[in-house]
C-alpha cells in the first residue's frame, strides 16, 4: 500500500495524467495566441515603413490605443505631414470609421471598400478589423507541427464561419508551442496564398508576450510593410470617449 501511495504521488507530480487529459486543438489554439499577447488596454507608438514594387519606400509614425482587448482601436497618423491628424477608427463588429484631416470629414468604411489598403500598406482595413474576431469568427483545426525561425510549431488553418463576412477563404497560422504566440500568418483568397504576416522581437511585457516588428508581405503585388514599435503602455487608463466616431474630428 504504502508503494502505491508513492506511485501515485510521483504521477500526479510528473504531470503524466495532465498531458494525457488535456485536449489540444485548433480553436484554443488561435483563442490563447490572442490571449498571451492582447493586455486590455495598449498605447503604443509604431513605425511604419512600406516598401513598393520600384524600390522606392514610405514611412509612417503612427499612435494607436487598444482597449477591451483589441475590440476597439483608434489610429492616428503624426507624421509625415500630409497625413498628419488622420484618424482611423476599427470597432468590434466590423464598423470602421475614418477621420481625414484635410477635408475635416468623417466617413464610414463600406463592406465593399473593407479589401482597400489602409494608407497604401500591405494591410486591408478587413486585416485590421479581423485581429479582435479571429477566435469567434473561424474555425479552427491543428493541420501539423514544424519549425518557424527555430521554434517549434503548430499549424492551424483557421476558415470563416460565414464565407459571404470575409474575403479570405482561409488562413494558416503558424503558434509556438511554447509561449503560444503567434508566429506566422498566411491569408488565402480562392485557395491561393495572397499574403503573408510574420511576426517577431517578442517581448515580455508582464504576463503578456508582444511582437516588435511585424512584417505584412503581399505576394500578389510583391510589396512589403513593415512595422517597428518605438513606445508602448500597457494596462494604462484609456477612456472610452476616444473611440466615439463623433470625436474624430476633435
Amino acid at each position: 500500500m504504502k508503494k502505491l501511495i508513492i506511485f501515485i504521488v510521483l504521477v500526479f507530480n510528473s504531470g503524466i495524467l495532465p498531458a494525457q487529459t488535456e485536449k489540444i486543438n485548433g480553436d484554443a489554439l488561435i483563442k490563447k495566441a490572442i490571449q498571451v499577447s492582447t493586455p486590455d488596454t495598449m498605447v503604443s507608438t509604431t513605425k511604419q515603413i512600406v516598401y513598393f514594387y520600384t524600390g522606392k519606400k514610405r514611412e509612417f509614425i503612427v499612435k494607436s490605443w487598444n482597449k477591451d482587448g483589441n475590440d476597439k482601436m483608434l489610429f492616428v497618423y503624426e507624421k509625415p505631414a500630409r497625413v498628419k491628424g488622420d484618424k482611423f477608427l476599427f470597432l468590434k463588429g466590423g464598423d470602421i470609421w475614418v477621420f481625414f484631416s484635410k477635408t475635416g470629414r468623417i466617413r464610414r468604411i463600406a463592406s465593399s471598400a473593407k479589401k482597400s489598403k489602409m494608407q497604401g500598406s500591405d494591410f486591408s482595413y478587413e486585416d485590421m478589423s479581423m485581429i479582435s474576431s479571429i477566435d469567434e469568427d473561424f474555425q479552427s483545426k491543428i493541420l501539423r507541427e514544424e519549425k518557424f525561425d527555430g521554434e517549434d510549431c503548430y499549424i492551424v488553418e483557421s476558415r470563416p464561419i460565414k464565407k459571404d463576412k470575409y474575403s479570405y477563404s482561409h488562413l494558416v497560422s503558424w503558434i509556438d508551442k511554447n509561449i503560444n504566440v503567434l508566429r506566422k500568418m498566411e491569408y488565402y483568397q480562392a485557395g491561393q496564398l495572397e499574403k503573408t504576416l510574420a511576426q517577431k522581437e517578442y517581448k515580455k511585457i508582464k504576463e503578456f508576450y508582444i511582437p516588435y516588428e511585424t512584417i505584412m508581405k503581399s505576394l500578389k503585388n510583391d510589396t512589403r510593410t513593415e512595422m517597428f514599435i518605438e513606445k508602448l503602455e500597457i494596462n494604462v487608463q484609456v477612456p472610452d470617449r476616444m473611440f466615439n466616431k463623433n470625436a474624430l474630428s476633435r
